[in-house]
């Protein structure tokens, strides 16, 4: 069967995750349950900043232990890309596998790049979850007080009440809040940790297919087709269409023509040599 960059991608994606996930699931576990711990009592300035110590400590451990695999991930994904631009322009059925030392020095500063910013971005937005309880959490205690001075509310009740607040506050349906996407909707921790390696894969492979193609020469690509891609409509305009960097036969892309197109995007960028302006 000739060589598929979709479905290596696919099965690069589900490894991750099976390798990755578990870890950012046993991080929400232990921090669901501090939290949890927390508010099922009065709040008080010294519990919630061990609350908070607790959750940074976590976090930086998982930090820790995603950071390696996950840059294995990028690191295969845009040998992938590589691999498959050098297929389809020698013509071949099936790609010779590449490694880390037959990038050139501009991919590797390009790959590193990417490694270091998708890790900085998963920093960023797992430290969200902390500052997100922060918020919620000292909103509650400025609650409590208030409602212990000026209504009087018995602290049993008044225990339960915040609590529920701040559930509502801290916590999605699938989740902790991690992360909160450009349309302001809250995206649980899990959902995140899938679609940011996925994101990651998928960019990886697409800018190392960029820069091999820069490098053959190759100027035409195609945007991948693919079931169901037709069907969302920030994919729609976009399934099979034809670009020539150039401009010379095909429209000349714009930054936001070069998948992905959202984050679980799986659309990916075709050389087309056999396309290519010649005259």
């Amino acid at each position: 069967m000739a060589f598929n960059l979709r479905d290596e991608l696919r099965k690069l994606d589900e490894a991750s995750q099976e390798n990755v996930l578990p870890l950012f699931e046993q991080a929400e576990v232990q921090i669901n349950a501090d939290i949890e711990s927390t508010i099922s009592k009065p709040l008080t300035a010294a519990a919630i900043a061990a609350l908070l110590a607790r959750i940074q400590a976590v976090i930086n451990g998982t930090l820790s232990v995603v950071q390696k695999p996950l840059q294995d991930t990028i690191l295969t994904g845009y040998l992938l890309g590589v691999s498959e631009t050098e297929r389809i322009a020698r013509g071949l059925s099936e790609i010779t596998p590449l490694t880390f030392a037959d990038l050139s020095t501009g991919e590797v500063t390009q790959v590193k790049a990417i490694m270091q910013s998708s890790f900085d971005d998963i920093a960023t937005n797992l430290r969200a979850v902390r500052a997100t309880t922060s918020s919620a959490l000292q909103s509650g205690l400025r609650r409590q007080i208030r409602d212990r001075i000026a209504l009087g509310v018995g602290q049993g009740e008044a225990v339960e009440t915040i609590a529920r607040s701040l559930r509502e506050q801290i916590f999605v349906k699938d989740g902790i809040t991690a992360f909160i996407d450009s349309r302001g909707r809250r995206i649980g921790l899990k959902n995140y940790a899938r679609t940011i390696t996925r994101s990651m894969i998928i960019d990886s492979a697409n800018d190392a297919t960029t820069s091999r193609m820069a490098s053959l020469g190759i100027t035409v690509w195609q945007v991948s087709t693919h079931p169901g891609g037709a069907e969302d409509e920030l994919c729609a305009n976009q399934q099979g269409k034809i670009y020539d960097n150039t401009g010379k036969l095909y429209p000349k892309p714009t930054p936001e023509d070069f998948p992905k197109y959202h984050p679980n995007c799986r659309h990916i960028q075709i050389p087309r040599p056999d396309l290519q302006f010649t005259g």
